[in-house]
C-alpha cells in the first residue's frame, strides 16, 4: 500500500516534471506564431511610396508654358481687334513700334542736327529723307512726299521748325520755332498786353479777365502743339515718326513777332457771363468761384 501510494506520489511528479518540460518547449511555438502575424500585417498594410520629384504626381507650370500662354493671348485679342476695328490689331493705338521704318531708326540712334543742317533734308535732295521739326523735335514726314515734298502743300515746314506756323496757320510768315507771344492770337483785343498796362494799372475785375485769358489761350497753343506731335509721332495713323532733336538753338531774344492774324473780337460781357453762372453753379455746390466786386 505505502508502495502504491509511493508510485503514485513518483508518478505525480514524473506528470509534473514532465508538464514542465513541455512548457519549456512552447516558447519556439509563441514566437513563431507572433512573428508571422506581425511580418504579414506589415507588408499587407503599407503604403505605396510617393515620389515628390515626379511631375506627373505634382504637376508645374513651366516658363515656356506661361510663354504660350501670353503669345496665345496676344493673337487672340490682336484677331479680335482686327474684327472689331477692321484695321488695327492694335485696338487702334499707332505706336511707332509698330512701323519697321521708326524701328530701325531707332536702332540706329537719335539724329543731331543745328537748324541750318535741318534745311538740307527739305525734300529737294531725294537721297536724304524728308525732315521737319516741332519745338525741337525731329520728325521723318518722308513717307509723303507729295504733301511735304518740292511743291507740296506743307512744303514750307520741311527742313525747318516751324512750330509758330502749326499754331497759328500762317505758313509763309510763321515758319519759324519762336513761341513767345503766340497765345494773343486767341485772346480777345480789350484784354491789354502786359506792355499795354501793367496789374498795378487795371481794376480788379480786368486783372481777373486777362488773367484767364492769358491762362486758358496758353493752353490753347499748348494743346495745338501736343496735337501736331501725335500726328507726326504717327500716333494718328500716318507712317511719320520721331527721329531726334534740334541742337545748338540760342535762347529766343528781342521783341515779340507781330500776330499774323486779328486778335478775336471783345469778350468781356462774354466773359462777365460766364463768370456768373460758374458763380451761381458753384454756390449751389456749396463751393466758390474768385469773383471781383466790378463783377457784380
Amino acid at each position: 500500500m505505502a508502495n502504491d501510494d509511493h508510485d503514485t506520489t513518483r508518478g505525480s511528479s514524473s506528470s509534473s516534471s514532465s508538464g514542465g518540460s513541455n512548457l519549456d518547449a512552447s516558447p519556439p511555438l509563441v514566437s513563431t506564431k507572433s512573428s508571422s502575424p506581425t511580418t504579414t500585417t506589415t507588408t499587407t498594410n503599407a503604403k505605396p511610396k510617393v515620389d515628390f520629384e515626379d511631375p506627373d504626381a505634382h504637376p508645374t507650370i513651366t516658363l515656356l508654358d506661361g510663354l504660350r500662354i501670353l503669345v496665345g493671348l496676344a493673337l487672340l485679342s490682336g484677331l479680335l481687334s482686327y474684327f472689331v476695328t477692321g484695321n488695327s490689331v492694335v485696338w487702334g493705338y499707332n505706336a511707332w513700334w509698330t512701323q519697321p521704318k521708326a524701328v530701325v531708326a531707332s536702332l540706329r540712334g537719335p539724329v543731331h542736327l543745328t537748324d541750318s543742317q535741318l534745311l538740307r533734308y527739305n525734300g529737294e535732295d531725294t537721297s536724304r529723307p524728308i525732315y521737319l521739326a516741332l519745338n525741337g523735335t525731329i520728325y521723318d514726314v518722308t513717307s509723303n512726299p507729295r504733301i511735304y515734298g518740292p511743291g507740296g502743300m506743307y512744303a514750307v515746314f520741311s527742313g525747318r521748325d516751324a512750330a509758330r506756323g502749326f499754331v497759328t496757320g500762317c505758313f509763309a510768315v510763321d515758319n519759324v520755332p519762336d513761341l513767345r507771344g503766340v497765345e494773343w492770337g486767341f485772346i480777345p483785343r480789350d484784354v491789354p498786353t502786359y506792355e499795354e498796362k501793367t496789374d498795378a494799372e487795371l481794376t480788379e475785375l480786368m486783372r481777373n479777365y486777362r488773367e484767364d485769358w492769358v491762362r486758358d489761350a496758353t493752353q490753347q497753343v499748348r494743346d495745338a502743339v501736343e496735337h501736331w506731335q501725335k500726328v507726326f509721332r504717327g500716333e494718328t495713323g500716318k507712317e511719320y515718326f520721331e527721329v531726334g532733336k534740334v541742337v545748338g538753338r540760342k535762347k529766343e531774344t528781342g521783341p515779340l513777332r507781330e500776330l499774323c492774324k486779328p486778335r478775336p473780337k471783345d469778350g468781356l460781357e462774354k466773359w462777365m457771363q460766364k463768370r456768373r453762372v460758374e458763380k451761381a453753379k458753384a454756390k449751389k455746390e456749396g463751393g466758390d468761384v474768385k469773383v471781383g466786386k466790378d463783377e457784380l
